[in-house]
């Protein structure tokens, strides 16, 4: 397919971001913490204790939701994660047809609308011949990325689609212009912080993961390692030499996570160091973890423990340079002749 020609009338690709969604109102808080919980990704129980997934889910939203509700409150009272998504993906639509290409590209949620299932039911109705599920999750986890890529299967095999190919973007933590993102906004913020400290730290604070995760195979922590590290070698080999820190953040229930936590780290940190810069590797929109975990709770535990100098680098979200390198990037994996 030539990219100096539109294609206004030829069948549609369609490019489909998964992300796992979120509350857009205080209300949808705890109906949002059902469908989270009553997953068995997120809450892998027992054989013999599956058929109460349900009652689980709802006892813990039902004990969670007030709580969580607050935290959604100091945010502005919703999620901003199905927006930002679709921003995207109208973003990567435009520019694609910018470059002659016709694609159809909207956004898919886990746990909120638009719901896999609804998704399915608008592209049954359009004229597609080929399905790209794009995760948003950069790193493969079985908690995240093979949660969205199962459930948009099950759906599409029960559907009318069931017979056009399925191509799959699950794991792309390590693609230059991902790291390069973070490359650039971190020299930036070095550049701008330095004049006033020179004893600076980078943590790069990950989505934590039950440790049995890893244990039964999960391959989320070794990609986010050899990502981090691979940021770090790129700032050191163009002179930017900061210590650099791996942690993770969201711990839920009683389970032992990945350690160390972020804010353990941060107060571990602040010993030697001045000014501290967040990281959020790993996350590609804004949503409560970056507004609320690390741009208030973790800036209070910050400055109770005496870091003068707190600042976070900002997620891509629909950013317009991201938009166009993931969108090349894309181009490339589409393969059009």
């Amino acid at each position: 397919m030539s990219s100096n020609k539109l294609y206004k009338s030829t069948p549609e690709i369609a490019i489909l971001l998964l992300n796992m969604g979120g509350p857009v109102s205080l209300d949808a808080v705890r109906p949002f913490l059902y469908e989270l919980f009553k997953d068995p990704n997120i809450i892998n129980l027992p054989a013999y204790l599956s058929p109460f997934q349900r009652i689980l889910a709802w006892i813990i939203a039902k004990t969670r939701s007030e709580k969580t509700i607050e935290l959604y409150r100091q945010i502005g009272g919703a999620s901003p994660i199905v927006k930002i998504t679709d921003n995207l993906a109208n973003s990567i639509q435009d520019f694609l047809y910018n470059k002659g290409i016709k694609v159809l590209s909207t956004s898919v949620m886990r746990y909120t609308e638009p719901s896999a299932q609804s998704v399915i039911n608008s592209l049954e109705t359009k004229d597609i011949y080929e399905i790209i599920l794009f995760s948003q999750y950069p790193y493969y986890s079985f908690a995240t990325s093979k949660s969205s890529l199962d459930d948009f299967i099950k759906y599409h095999k029960q559907s009318s689609l069931n017979n056009i190919e399925l191509k799959i973007i699950d794991s792309w933590g390590m693609e230059d212009f991902y790291l390069n993102w973070w490359v650039d906004k971190i020299k930036l913020q070095i550049e701008k912080i330095s004049d006033i400290s020179t004893s600076i730290q980078i943590i790069f604070s990950a989505h934590g993961l039950p440790v049995k995760y890893i244990e039964n195979g999960d391959i989320y922590l070794e990609q986010v390692t050899e990502s981090m590290n691979e940021i770090e070698r790129r700032l050191i080999q163009q002179g930017y030499n900061i210590p650099c820190h791996l942690s993770f953040q969201s711990k839920v229930g009683p389970v032992e996570w990945l350690r160390p936590y972020t804010d353990d780290k941060i107060k571990e940190i602040s010993e030697s160091a001045e000014a501290v810069i967040i990281v959020p590797i790993g996350f590609v929109s804004d949503h409560i973890e970056t507004l609320y975990e690390i741009d208030i709770l973790y800036r209070h535990i910050a400055e109770e423990n005496g870091i003068k100098m707190y600042s976070r680098i900002d997620v891509p979200n629909a950013d317009a340079d991201y938009v166009a390198q993931l969108s090349s990037w894309l181009l490339e994996k589409m393969e059009l002749e």
